[in-house]
């Protein structure tokens, strides 16, 4: 499961365990909902910047 805080935090927490896999601080600030196309996760901070990290295990920012 990933979690996107609106201060530009993104998290990867196992939902087995409810343990964090990583968490990475990107910046910015996030006010909509991300979404998850081809194991990417995609979202719009509030200066229109489009970030893309890899829904995976490991933290990979695109």
């Amino acid at each position: 499961m990933y979690l996107w805080a609106d201060i530009g935090i993104v998290s990867c927490v196992s939902m087995k365990t409810g343990k964090s896999v990583w968490r990475q601080r990107i910046g910015g600030k996030f006010f909509g909902s991300p979404i998850c196309v081809d194991g990417r996760l995609f979202a719009i901070d509030s200066k229109g910047t489009v970030v893309v990290v890899a829904a995976s295990p490991e933290y990979k920012l695109l």
